[in-house]
This record gives C-alpha cells, structure tokens and sequence, in this order.
C-alpha cells in the first residue's frame, strides 16, 4: 500500500533461541537472519512477505517438505501484491533508498482481480489474528489469577462474581479439547489461522467455501474482542471486590481495548499488477 511500512528488519532484531516448544528436531530450522552491522558487501533477502507475527505471540510451524538447516517456518503473514516498493536503509543517521518491482510469477494463471480478492481476504484474517494474539497473554493471565482466587474464596460471595466472570473466559475459549495445563486461549483464532493457510498456499482464486466463511468468521473475532473489551473494564470493580473479601489483590489491570484493530480500510485497497 502507497505510504504504508510493510517490512522491517534491523540490526538489532535478535535471532531465536533454541525452543523448547519446538516439536521437531533441532537440526530442521533454518537460523534466523539479522542484518549485519559489519563492513563490506552483505546479501539480505525478503521473503515478499508482509510483517510476520512474532514468535513471541505464536509458535512456529514447519512443513513436511523440510531441508536440514535451511527449512523456513510457514508464513504467518501474507504474500505482498505485486506492484513497486521503497526500500530503505538507515545507518548511522543516513538513508538510502532504492525502488524495486514485486512481478507475479509468469506461469500462475490467475486474474488480477482474483489475486487482489484473495489478498483482502488473507489481510484481514491475519489482522484479526494479530490483534487477539496481542490479547493471548492477558487472557491466559486473568484466567490463572480467577482460578486461584476461586478456591480461595471458598463460600465468600465473590466467589460468585469469579464464577461468572469464569464463565465468560470459557466462553471466548470455546468448548474444544484442551490440555490440562494449557493456557487458555481465543477459540476463533483456530478457525483464523485455518482460512488463512487455505487462502495463502495456493495460487489460485479463493473457492466460494473459503470466501463466504471468512466473513463470519471476521466477524466473531471482531465480537471475541468487544467481549474481552467489557471483561477487562469489569475488573477494577472485581478487583475491589476480591481486596474487601480479605483474599489479596487481582494483579492484572484493566487496558483500553479497541476492537476495531483490523484494518478493513488496508485490506479492502484494489493492487493493480504492472
């Protein structure tokens, strides 16, 4: 998009240590590349890629088709239009800046305007995505916090606002299986990732199935957030509640949500192919 930041890299990016999450051997990942701040004559790639969710918000995953040393985690971000961009590079307080063109593939037969729809759609689901994943963590926290605070209120009357603020939460994390020492976690981001991946590995227009599921499925994670939105503006109320009862103090605090962190505007944007 005219004007907009689609990638960043930097020196200072940090490489990522060795998972203890990761569920295949060590010696698949391909090691991440940081910018290097030495002299000389240095070749950086960008994967055509919008921004990447961080690693930190997701675990990676890899594909089956895998080379020692060099396999690439799947895209968690989706592929750029075709079109020109700026690149620029900031060292030591200079810039310097040159135009390169992203040209789609000769041999991929799919129309302009089906490549733009399946970009709208793709951009929008990993919006959403992105903005409940910088939920996750709260979430996970708060849910932690009620369970302790429930067993220590015993027959206390608080025990029934936890109760029903519980109640929520589950609802938000939907009633799929789930490991007993999981976090919990925004049941639609699931079916998210699921549209998205269908929409990103081929090269072809989005079928009717996956286009006309998109929109609902937009629409609960737009809902998810408005309800985590009113559980967190109900927490300074749950907070003095649980001081009064004498249990300690609920250390999570309340945050401005906005729930309209997806970018309709951005992914409803017509890319025209040079």
């Amino acid at each position: 998009a005219e004007g907009r930041t689609v990638r960043t890299f930097s020196s200072n990016d940090k490489q990522r240590e060795e998972d203890a999450r990761l569920r295949i051997p060590t010696y698949w990942p391909r090691p991440d590349k940081v910018l290097p701040k030495t002299k000389g004559f240095h070749r950086f790639q960008w994967d055509l890629h919008l921004q990447p969710i961080s690693y930190e918000l997701v675990d990676p995953e890899y594909p089956i088709a895998a080379v020692p040393g060099a396999t690439a985690p799947v895209a968690t971000s989706p592929w750029v239009m075709p079109g020109d961009y700026t690149v620029t590079l900031s060292v030591n307080g200079r810039k310097f800046t040159e135009t390169l063109t992203v040209k789609m593939d000769p041999r991929v037969a799919i129309s302009p305007a089906a490549l733009n729809r399946q970009y709208q759609l793709s951009y929008s689901l990993w919006a959403s995505r992105l903005a409940l994943l910088n939920e996750q963590d709260a979430l996970a926290t708060l849910s932690a916090e009620l369970e302790f605070f429930k067993k220590k209120a015993g027959e206390r009357p608080v025990a029934a606002e936890i109760a029903e603020l519980q109640k929520r939460l589950g609802a938000l994390a939907g009633s799929g299986p789930r490991r007993p020492d999981a976090p919990l976690s925004f049941a639609v981001i699931g079916k998210l990732t699921t549209l998205f991946d269908a929409l990103q590995s081929v090269d072809a227009p989005p079928t009717p199935i996956v286009e006309s599921a998109v929109a609902p499925v937009i629409k609960e994670a737009k809902d998810a957030l408005i309800v985590w939105s009113e559980i967190q503006n109900s927490l300074p109320t749950l907070r003095k509640a649980i001081a009064a009862s004498g249990l300690g103090e609920l250390k999570l605090t309340a945050r401005r949500i906005r729930p309209g962190v997806i970018d309709e505007d951005e992914a409803k944007e017509t890319y025209t192919i040079p």
